[in-house]
């Protein structure tokens, strides 16, 4: 009987050590496939190779960086008075392709405590619609192969002002 317990003890650390060895590492830069919606994306989108897209938005750039991109942002943002009253984020999700053109857009309104929220329509309107014109994006490009990529923004906004990071 002492013999049967042991065997069932080494077996449980087997399996356990085992099951440790094969826990998969969850990567929090991969976004994931957006599947296309006929109400939200233009038929003009495509992807260059959807078999093969990157899923880590440190691959996409906007030309001129940060600050380039919160300024063509601005320039295009008019601030209206029923705006005024909304705190929180945008959380905007899109895709690259290998031609540097953006769309399959999503996005999520959250309050200043990143719960969801609803803001002004026209201020989602508003700020989707910027972002669809912004057009100095680059496409992933890793070990000299070009790819389409998703990647995604967030913006703060403030009494209705968007906060530069």
């Amino acid at each position: 009987m002492r013999n049967i317990y042991s065997m069932i003890v080494i077996l449980l650390l087997l399996v356990s050590c085992n099951n440790s060895n094969n826990t998969k590492e969850i990567y929090k830069d991969h976004i994931g496939d957006t599947s296309f919606n006929s109400k939200l994306d233009a038929l003009s989108f495509k992807f260059c190779d959807s078999t093969n897209i990157l899923h880590s938005r440190s691959k996409i750039h906007y030309n001129g960086g940060t600050i380039k991109f919160e300024d063509d942002l601005l320039e295009q943002y008019i601030l209206q008075p029923e705006f005024e009253n909304f705190n929180g984020f945008f959380f905007i999700r899109f895709a690259v392709n290998c031609n540097d053109e953006i769309g399959r857009i999503r996005w999520d309104v959250l309050d200043s405590n990143f719960q969801a929220t609803n803001c002004p329509l026209s201020l989602e309107r508003n700020l989707i619609s910027i972002v669809k014109k912004l057009n100095n994006w680059s496409h992933p490009v890793s070990n000299n192969k070009d790819y389409d990529g998703y990647s995604f923004l967030i913006i703060k906004i403030e009494n209705g002002e968007i906060i530069k990071s």
